[in-house]
């Protein structure tokens, strides 16, 4: 189904950025999760454990990595073979390297997450696929994928970001002054027009760059078939400054934007992606989620929908699933307007139908928004497939909320960009300062 919650939250995941963000997995895992059974093998794979990276004393092995790079395969929908391996061994190697240095600078800072949080947030993900945690962790481990490096990125993650909160205590507070110029700022650009600008960044670093643009390229065809979220695809392989924002560079206009990727941005519409840009240190992918005009009122279509959910086996030919289905046929060609639709809800919907208000349809599915723009209020939809079954939506209201610019999302664009500056630079330093040694 489709939850509101996943829709009204910041992360947005769909199911793959669900598997992509369910990992903590530091030390020891509860229980629960560390009686599944062993990985299945794979041919070309050793799973004797071998040290290949120290990090200030602490051991990446041969098999986190691999774990690693399997998690990465699946998240990105790709098959894992050896030569996927290869592309993304750096990767994930330096992803694990990064992690190892936050959680390490985190302890020190006192900043630990505790297993409860770990599970709160595993119960949430596997709540939005109607799972509960043990069936959820356990669909990794059917991928081939050992949650151990799901629970680790996320702990590395949410660890992290509360060191940064906690080292900068004063991070809430901007300069007035600052302020000012930015609201300033503003007002000079006026009438000019700006793009919502998002990048992934693949650095050449040693590699060969044939290498990389077929990276890209592997990239590219797997947004292009709705495989793989943007957001998703930049936090997992871009290592541009962005990545853990997935991958984006905020509101520029055309003086704002980077040399390496202006002109291609510029010729970009809105809610296209561009081809890999080649540029002297590393390969670019870039998408524009939206444009507007500076100091223009910006409007949004807010909807208040129903949704008729019905779970589906995966197996459509079975007898369930075309019963299901020509459930959902019944009920699309007798039940019209709302009040009817209500009463086909309650008798005809599984778990997870009801009531979704509010909801501003540039952040529902594009697949269900290009559906539902079009449909008027009162009438059924067509049935749409939705994770773990099939929907059938009502519009029950159609409104447009006027948004502005005002200094307090002024004030919060400032605050994001000095928490941001500080947490790159003291990864840097991190890097800089770390014993790290390969063992080949």
């Amino acid at each position: 189904m489709i939850d509101r919650r996943t829709w009204r939250s910041s992360l947005c995941l769909s199911l793959l950025f669900a598997l992509a963000l369910v990992g903590f997995g530091c030390g020891p895992l509860p229980a629960v999760w560390a009686q599944q059974g062993p990985l299945p093998q794979t041919s070309g794979v050793s799973y004797t454990i071998k040290t290949i990276v120290v990090v200030n004393d602490e051991a990446i092995t041969n098999v986190d990595l691999d774990a690693r790079i399997r998690f990465m395969a699946l998240t990105s929908n790709r098959p894992y073979t050896e030569a996927l391996r290869q592309e993304l061994y750096q990767s994930a190697l330096d992803a694990l390297i990064d992690e190892s240095l936050q959680l390490q600078e985190a302890k020190k800072g006192s900043v630990e997450i505790a297993d409860a949080d770990v599970m709160k947030f595993v119960a949430g993900m596997a709540e939005q696929n109607n799972q509960n945690a043990d069936q959820f962790l356990a669909g990794l481990r059917t991928n081939g994928v050992d949650p151990s490096t799901f629970l680790r990125q996320i702990r590395a993650r949410s660890a992290w970001q509360r060191l940064i909160v906690k080292r900068l205590p004063g991070s809430q507070i901007i300069d007035r002054d600052d302020l000012a110029a930015e609201i300033e700022t503003e007002k000079a650009r006026a009438g000019q027009i700006e793009r919502d600008v998002y990048q992934i960044f693949l650095p050449y670093a040693g590699q060969d760059p044939a290498q990389v643009m077929a990276q890209a390229q592997a990239l590219l065809q797997a947004l292009g078939a709705r495989q793989l979220r943007f957001t998703d695809a930049a936090k997992q392989y871009s290592k541009g400054p962005a990545a853990q924002q997935g991958g984006s560079l905020g509101w520029l206009t055309d003086a704002d934007l980077p040399a390496a990727i202006a002109a291609d941005v510029r010729a970009l519409g809105e809610g296209g992606i561009t081809k890999p840009i080649a540029a002297a240190d590393g390969v670019y992918l870039v998408a524009v989620r939206g444009e507007r005009t500076i100091g223009q009122k910006q409007g949004r279509s807010v909807f208040d929908l129903k949704q008729l959910f019905l779970r589906i086996p995966a197996n459509q030919n079975s007898l369930e699933a075309q019963q299901k289905l020509a459930l959902a046929q019944r009920v699309i060609q007798s039940v019209q307007g709302c009040a009817a639709f209500n009463e086909a809800m309650i008798s005809a919907g599984d778990q997870g139908s009801g009531d979704l208000d509010g909801i501003d349809i540039a952040t529902l599915p594009e697949q269900v928004a290009a559906v539902l723009v079009q449909l008027p209020i009162g009438r059924p939809s067509p049935v749409l497939p939705v994770p773990n079954g099939a929907s059938i939506f009502m519009v029950c209201n159609k409104r447009n909320q006027v948004q502005t610019v005002e200094e307090d999302e002024i004030r919060t664009r400032l605050i994001a960009a000095k928490a941001e500056r500080y947490a790159e630079r003291l990864l840097r330093e991190l890097r800089r300062q770390a014993f790290i040694e390969f063992k080949g």
